[in-house]
């Protein structure tokens, strides 16, 4: 979907314009700009080579990355959905550990520093959905039961009661993911990105 970008920006270097919209998150211009010096700098620190400005291969990992934005947008728009509120406390708590992590040679400006919030922000929203997502999914007896008859060669003759735990896990984790994925793919689908036009 194409709307149209408001005639002015709030910012005279055009950091403000918005991009594209889901839900009820505006990704600004500032937003991608963000990501992509992330990204620069995270290529600089493992010596690699990052695109320049006006080739194309810079225009495909912009893409790239306002696709990234736009999925992350769609789960915590998603997530807010479920009833999940991400303190701002429990960011600075992750961005800190992040911090740390790469150590002194992480010089990213305040862009970049955003980016990670946002990321980790985007992350702690996940792992609360996942929660409220899958709390209900359980695996019972007739399950257990079939997935041993099944694949009783994979247990080399022990009996069920021996692996019961095992099978119950792993069905558990499949279920959970299955979940997760519905929901993913649900959330998706009713927020799609709508895209400003620049022009």
């Amino acid at each position: 979907m194409l709307v149209l970008a408001p005639a002015c920006s709030l910012d005279d270097d055009g950091s403000s314009d918005p991009v594209v919209a889901v839900g009820r998150r505006t990704i600004t211009e500032r937003d991608v700009e963000g990501a992509l010096e992330h990204f620069r700098e995270e290529a600089k620190r493992e010596g690699k080579e990052f695109p320049d400005e006006d080739s194309p291969a810079f225009e495909a990992t912009r893409k790239q990355v306002v696709g990234l934005l736009v999925y992350r947008a769609q789960i915590e728009e998603g997530a807010k959905r479920l009833g999940v509120r991400v303190s701002e406390a429990a960011v600075e708590r992750g961005a800190e550990r992040a911090r740390e992590g790469e150590g002194e040679e992480a010089e990213e400006d305040e862009e970049g520093r955003e980016y990670v919030r946002d990321t980790i922000r985007a992350q702690l929203a996940y792992v609360a959905a996942y929660r409220k997502v899958t709390r209900r999914v359980v695996v019972g007896d007739p399950e257990i039961a079939h997935f041993y008859r099944s694949n009783r060669a994979r247990y080399g003759g022990r009996p069920l009661s021996a692996v019961r735990a095992t099978i119950a896990a792993e069905l558990l984790q499949v279920k959970r993911s299955r979940a997760v994925d519905r929901w993913v793919e649900r959330t998706r689908r009713e927020l799609r990105p709508r895209y400003y036009d620049t022009q």
